[in-house]
């Protein structure tokens, strides 16, 4: 195949992925039961953690309700156990020693969890509180 097929083929299986995606998270976005969690993943490529586990960072809001979402990222973090997954969520855990509130501090936390996405397989959105402003920059990140 020429490189413009193999660019035409690559943009369309782009095209396909980010549907994908959309529809993934337009049907988590439906109701669900009280006391379960909604969330979609994005997968970072063929990365397999030596465990057998899925190297995963878990995404759901932090700021806001703090204490409601803390509540809400420990069911998130229960539930990607679950699931067989090892997950790491960076707000449960700089939070402890940085002040979200403060901008530089909230800046070195958030660089810090994306510095995992070098090694995590995917990105897990928990989404049933929304999506905050944090959880949209990861999602920038990673379509970068």
């Amino acid at each position: 195949a020429s490189s413009e097929q193999a660019l035409a083929e690559l943009k369309r299986l782009k095209a396909v992925e980010a549907q994908a995606q959309a529809d993934a998270l337009e049907n988590a976005l439906a109701p669900n039961e009280p006391g379960s969690v909604v969330s979609f993943s994005l997968v970072f490529g063929n990365k397999k953690a030596a465990t057998g586990k899925r190297l995963v960072i878990l995404e759901s809001p932090y700021a806001g309700d703090v204490e409601k979402n803390l509540t809400y990222a420990r069911l998130a973090m229960l539930d990607s156990l679950s699931r067989g997954e090892a997950p790491i969520a960076s707000h449960l855990l700089y939070t402890q020693m940085l002040d979200d509130t403060a901008p530089g501090e909230r800046t070195l936390g958030m660089e810090a969890g994306w510095a995992w996405y070098r090694v995590a397989e995917a990105a897990v959105f928990y989404i049933d509180h929304g999506i905050s402003e944090g959880m949209r920059a990861a999602m920038e990140r990673c379509a970068e």
